[in-house]
């Protein structure tokens, strides 16, 4: 599988470690490095990769998937849940947008 690594304005990435990032590289769908770009570039110089730039103006956050819930099958209740549930994902990734405009 190719390496894919995506550049970001930030990557948020939950590990007191690492708090933040620019970059993350990819294949086959699962994620082998998270850092600095030039930094990741150097760890896989000896292997094939691409750069997409297509996220370099965005803030990346990991996906939070609540894994329990029945949201879409419950009824018009899980109806309403799921709408709700969207909308708070679209105002939060503008938010994170606006964020993101703010700073350049």
């Amino acid at each position: 599988m190719p390496i894919v690594i995506y550049r970001a304005c930030e990557i948020v990435t939950l590990d007191s470690n690492c708090p933040t990032a620019n970059a993350v590289a990819v294949s086959d769908g699962r994620i082998l490095h998270v850092g600095e770009f030039t930094k990741i570039c150097e760890y896989l110089s000896d292997a094939v990769f691409e750069v997409d730039d297509r996220f370099k103006d965005d803030v990346i956050v990991p996906g939070f998937i609540e894994a329990h819930g029945h949201t879409f099958g419950d009824g018009a209740l899980g109806s309403l849940f799921g709408l709700v549930l969207m909308i708070v994902q679209a105002l939060t990734a503008q938010f994170l947008k606006d964020v993101n405009r703010s700073r350049t």
